[in-house]
């Protein structure tokens, strides 16, 4: 079977140190941690989200550094909350440049992003 590599991207949450406490128990944090090295976890945006595109840009990036490395490996994304927006968004830039994602996991994902369409 082939490895994988998945991105994650986490909820909503307060600026600072506070998001870290809060979200350490998360189910995407978590799942970060255990695959170490084959996961690149991004903290969510702060309260307005405006930080989406710039995490979907972020794991996009590592996602697709990672097939140029081995396009055996199987990518996936995971978002929580409007951290599936951004895990949404990297999907479509992946699927735009022909890089194939094997799964695509949303955990209580919410509205899409506040960009114009769904499309980046």
């Amino acid at each position: 079977m082939n490895d994988i590599r998945l991105a994650l991207v986490n909820g909503t949450g307060p600026p600072g140190p506070a998001y870290d406490d809060i979200m350490k128990t998360s189910f995407v944090y978590q799942l970060g941690q255990t695959l170490g090295a084959k996961s690149f976890y991004q903290r969510g945006p702060k309260l307005f989200g405006h930080e989406v595109l710039d995490e979907a840009h972020a794991v996009y990036q590592w996602l697709k550094s990672a097939y140029e490395e081995d396009s055996s490996f199987r990518l996936m994304l995971a978002g929580y909350s409007r951290g599936g927006s951004a895990a949404m968004m990297a999907c479509e830039m992946l699927e735009r440049d022909d890089i194939p994602v094997d799964s695509l996991f949303l955990f209580d994902a919410v509205a899409r992003h506040n960009f114009r369409g769904g499309v980046v």
